[in-house]
C-alpha cells in the first residue's frame, strides 16, 4: 500500500529541468488565468446567492487541498512533512485564513486584507515559482500539480471576491493590507526562528533569503515592504479604474435611454 501511494504522490524524475517561463510553466500560467477569467465571466451576472456558493466551495477546496497534502507529504518528501508547507509563508497563511474570512463574520475586520493578499501572493508564486524551477522532475508530478492548484484556487477566490463585489476596494481602506504586512512579517519571522533559524533560501516574501550577492542583506526587509506596498497600490488603482469605467458606461447608457425616451414622447 505504501509503495503504491509513493508512486502516485512522488516527484517523477526526468533528465531536463523545469525552466522559468518555459513551455511547461506557461501551460500552468495560461491554464490558471483561463480558469479564473472563464468562471468570473460565467458567474458575473448570476444571483448573489450563487456567487456566494461559488466562494464557499472555493474556500472549502483551498483548505481541503492544503490539509490533504499534509497527509501525503511523507510519500514525496522522504517520509517527512515539509516545513515550507506550514502556514508561515504568506500563501499558506492566507490559505488557512480564507475559510475563516469566508464563513465567519467575526473575521470580517480582516476581510479586505485577506482578499488583497489572496489576489497578489498566489499570482506572485504562479509567475515566479522559484521552489520548483530548475528541478529535474516532471511538471505533472503530484507536488507540482498540488502547489499550482492550491495557489490557483487562492487566486480565483481573491479575484472572484472582487469581481462579485463581495468586497470593494477603495483608497480609504488601502492602509489595511499595508498595515497587515507587519503581523504577517512577525508571524513569518516566528516560524523562521522556530523551525530553521540557520537556513536561508527557499523562502517566500518575508522569511529570510540570502541576497548578499545582489545587494546588502539589510535591504531585504525594506525592499519587500516597498515592493508589497507598490503591488497593493496597483491593485487598488486597477479596482478604482474598473469601478469608474463601469460607472461611466452605466451613466452613458442611462443618458442614451433618457434621450430616446424624450424623443419618443
Amino acid at each position: 500500500m505504501s509503495e503504491i501511494f509513493a508512486k502516485i504522490f512522488r516527484y517523477i524524475p526526468r533528465e531536463t529541468k523545469i525552466a522559468l517561463f518555459g513551455w511547461q510553466h506557461w501551460l500552468y500560467i495560461i491554464s490558471i488565468i483561463a480558469f479564473v477569467v472563464f468562471f468570473c465571466f460565467l458567474f458575473h451576472k448570476k444571483d448573489q446567492k450563487i456567487k456566494d456558493r461559488v466562494l464557499n466551495v472555493t474556500a472549502v477546496l483551498v483548505i481541503s487541498i492544503y490539509v490533504f497534502d499534509i497527509f501525503v507529504q511523507p510519500f514525496w518528501n522522504d517520509g517527512e512533512i515539509s516545513i515550507n508547507k506550514l502556514p508561515f509563508h504568506i500563501c499558506t497563511l492566507v490559505g488557512v485564513l480564507i475559510p475563516f474570512v469566508n464563513f465567519s463574520k467575526k473575521f470580517h475586520f480582516m476581510q479586505k486584507t485577506i482578499v488583497v493578499w489572496a489576489t497578489l501572493a498566489p499570482l506572485m508564486f504562479i509567475l515566479f515559482p522559484m521552489n520548483y524551477i530548475n528541478r529535474a522532475v516532471e511538471p505533472y508530478s503530484y507536488p507540482i500539480i498540488q502547489t499550482f492548484a492550491f495557489h490557483g484556487l487562492e487566486f480565483f477566490w481573491g479575484v472572484f471576491m472582487l469581481t462579485s463585489k463581495k468586497v470593494e476596494l477603495n483608497f480609504a481602506s488601502i492602509w489595511q493590507p499595508i498595515v497587515g504586512l507587519f503581523p504577517m512579517a512577525l508571524w513569518a519571522t516566528i516560524g523562521q526562528e522556530l523551525y530553521y533559524p540557520d537556513r536561508t533560501g527557499e523562502n517566500f516574501l518575508f522569511l529570510r533569503t540570502d541576497i548578499s550577492a545582489y545587494a546588502p542583506q539589510w535591504l531585504l526587509v525594506p525592499a519587500l515592504f516597498v515592493a508589497s506596498s507598490i503591488a497593493i497600490s496597483l491593485l487598488y488603482l486597477i479596482c478604482f479604474l474598473a469601478k469608474n469605467i463601469n460607472a461611466k458606461k452605466k451613466s452613458d447608457a442611462y443618458a442614451i435611454i433618457k434621450k430616446v425616451c424624450k424623443e419618443d414622447f
